[in-house]
């Protein structure tokens, strides 16, 4: 995620629509701290099958 370069508005607008797709909540700042991608829906998968 660090190679994207993101800002915050662009984090805050990923887990906005993967809240609204999956119907889960997903805490911002430990979404943030994800340094992979990969890591990011490993952690989105597990509060989607864990909900």
């Amino acid at each position: 995620m660090e190679d994207l370069n993101a800002k915050s508005v662009h984090y805050s607008q990923i887990t906005t629509f993967l809240e609204d797709e999956f119907d889960v909540e997903i805490p911002y700042m430990t979404f943030r701290r994800k340094k992979t991608i990969g890591e990011a829906i490993e952690y989105v998968y597990d509060l989607v099958e864990n909900g």
